[in-house]
């Protein structure tokens, strides 16, 4: 009977034994399962970031190019001069010269530059390049119909510290241009050059005047008479007044042919 009895609790133990173990293994099991699932959102969460920091990085890119492409878009420029054959002249906020032709567009210049001039003829222009504050800046003269660009005055010509400040037309084929130093800010002008655009060469034509404290500044060109704008300075240097004088266009040409 003693043993009968000992036998059912043994029986009774084991059966307890692997009750509890089952409910054990089945909540490991559970565990195991949640985290699973916590781990698969957080990969999904970081592929969704990934996504959208991608693309926001294509869209920053859009817009980049989206800036270029306005920069470089011909809208953005002024037409200064249409001439004929449906040929327009450009000048860009960027300070570029661009032509327009029926053919298409291409930079004169994609330099800093000046406003180009052109000339009575409307055959050329004639532009500064580089045109900043203290830089040496260099002429040219670029041909409409030949498509060709070529620099008439180089630094290398009027020396490392000085500077093309101004050009004119005077004719179809002289230029006024005025030369001066290049840096700093007392310098308002210079000396007066002319540039004979047939002989491809250029010489003095007026001196700026140290004694007088005096230099060119600007030209006023009319068809039959140049105006001549002076800065006088005052001894200091502070200051200065405008001073004019008055050529003929025959008194000037009278004094290139000296």
């Amino acid at each position: 009977m003693k043993r009968t009895l000992i036998v059912i609790m043994i029986i009774f133990l084991i059966t307890s034994l692997t009750a509890a173990c089952g409910e054990k293994g089945n909540s490991i099991e559970l565990d195991n399962s949640e985290g699973n699932l916590t781990a698969d959102n957080s990969a999904e969460e970081a592929d969704d970031h990934n996504g959208d920091a991608n693309e926001a990085a294509d869209d920053q890119k859009d817009v980049s190019q989206d800036d270029e492409d306005v920069k470089d878009d011909y809208m953005e420029y002024e037409e200064i001069y249409m001439l004929d054959n449906d040929i327009t002249i450009l000048f860009g906020e960027y300070t570029k010269i661009k032509i327009k032709t029926k053919d298409g567009e291409e930079y004169i210049s994609d330099d800093f530059s000046s406003i180009p001039v052109l000339s009575p003829d409307q055959k050329r222009l004639a532009f500064i390049s580089p045109y900043e504050f203290e830089t040496l800046g260099e002429l040219h003269i670029y041909d409409i119909d030949s498509k060709t660009k070529s620099t008439i005055i180089k630094t290398i010509d009027i020396g490392d510290q000085s500077s093309v400040k101004l050009v004119k037309w005077l004719d179809d084929r002289y230029l006024l241009t005025i030369i001066g130093y290049a840096y700093g800010t007392v310098s308002r002008g210079g000396s007066l050059y002319i540039y004979d655009t047939k002989e491809n060469n250029y010489k003095l034509l007026l001196e700026k005047e140290d004694e007088n404290r005096r230099e060119i500044m600007d030209l006023v060109i009319k068809p039959s008479e140049v105006t001549i704008m002076y800065a006088k300075h005052d001894e200091q240097y502070m200051e200065y007044k405008v001073e004019e004088e008055v050529f003929t266009i025959n008194e000037l040409l009278e004094m290139i042919k000296k």
